[in-house]
């Protein structure tokens, strides 16, 4: 089948304007890549995801990593240092409520599993003859299974109680405790435990407690917590901030 002039001379009018169209794409692409060839040139690598050289990456300023909180690993040992309340005694409600609430600072030493710690307590009494005060010393180690910090002490106490006209020492065997709350440098902390009195004696004082000279009522209310009552409860709470 023959073509007439006018096909051919459309067939070929088509070919040369692709040709020409193809022939300006290559032109275009290779003046587009001769400039990253030329900052290449000196023999530096262009890295294909920034398109910097090696030399120009180097000249970027330098900015340290911060990472977030969340990622910063806990110091292993560290203080910390709270306000502490604490009740005690077999006489929990009623009018020795307020005269048996202990208020204080307490401070321990986080190292590693193991925390010597010491409490310093007080009441609020409505007169100077009625103070308590309380000052504890121990030790404790810290587990946390489940991801929930608990932790068993021992301690030593040594109480001062103007109303009642002596002073008692004591030994904690037990103590049990667990962090409630810790977040950043916040700690929320509950002791419970035990303690013996095994010492204790009438202040026998007259310039700190005038009325206990020689006091019978106090001797006697003395001789049973030594001999018959000398077990008793503790709770305590501290909020402290690790330091």
């Amino acid at each position: 089948m023959g073509l007439d002039a006018d096909t051919v001379a459309l067939r070929v009018r088509y070919f040369t304007n692709n040709w020409l169209f193809w022939m300006a794409v290559t032109v275009g692409s290779a003046s587009a890549v001769t400039p990253r060839i030329a900052s290449a040139a000196d023999g530096d690598r262009v890295d294909p995801t920034t398109g910097l050289t090696d030399e120009q990456f180097d000249r970027l300023p330098e900015q340290d990593a911060v990472l977030p909180k969340e990622w910063e690993l806990a110091k292993p040992n560290y203080w910390v240092l709270g306000v502490a309340f604490e009740r005690a005694g077999q006489r929990d409600l009623g009018s020795s409520l307020l005269r048996d609430q202990l208020y204080g600072v307490s401070v321990a030493y986080k190292w590693k599993e193991f925390s010597p710690y010491i409490r310093a307590l007080i009441n609020v009494p409505q007169a100077f003859n009625e103070y308590r005060i309380l000052t504890v010393g121990g030790f404790r180690s810290y587990i946390e299974p489940y991801g929930v910090e608990v932790s068993y002490g021992v301690g030593t106490h040594f109480e001062v109680r103007l109303k009642d006209h002596y002073w008692l020492a004591a030994l904690s065997p037990l103590e049990l405790g667990t962090t409630l709350l810790r977040s950043g440098s916040l700690r929320v902390q509950l002791f419970s435990g035990v303690r013996f009195a095994f010492a204790g004696e009438l202040i026998d004082n007259f310039l700190f407690d005038p009325n206990g000279i020689n006091n019978a009522r106090a001797q006697d209310e003395l001789n049973r917590l030594k001999r018959v009552e000398s077990w008793e409860g503790f709770f305590t709470v501290v909020f402290g901030r690790a330091l």
